[in-house]
């Protein structure tokens, strides 16, 4: 996966996901994803990161620099 190519600046964990934060402004998500929380567009668990369509609106053109999960 391509997150552990990237050095990590945030993390945050949730109730049954996580999320995390590249120092280039990638975001990775991984875990439970039953209400969509991850944002990849599915609702399919995965226990590996993946990495976080930041290209649609209201993130395009932006640089994110942290992140926080909730419970679900």
């Amino acid at each position: 996966t391509p997150m552990f190519n990237k050095p990590v600046v945030s993390v945050s964990a949730g109730g049954f996901h996580s999320l995390s934060v590249s120092n280039d402004g990638s975001v990775f998500a991984w875990g439970y994803n039953n209400f969509g929380q991850l944002g990849d567009g599915t609702n399919s668990n995965r226990f590996q990161p993946i990495q976080v369509n930041t290209n649609s609106t209201p993130m395009f053109n932006k640089f994110i620099v942290s992140v926080s999960a909730g419970d679900s």
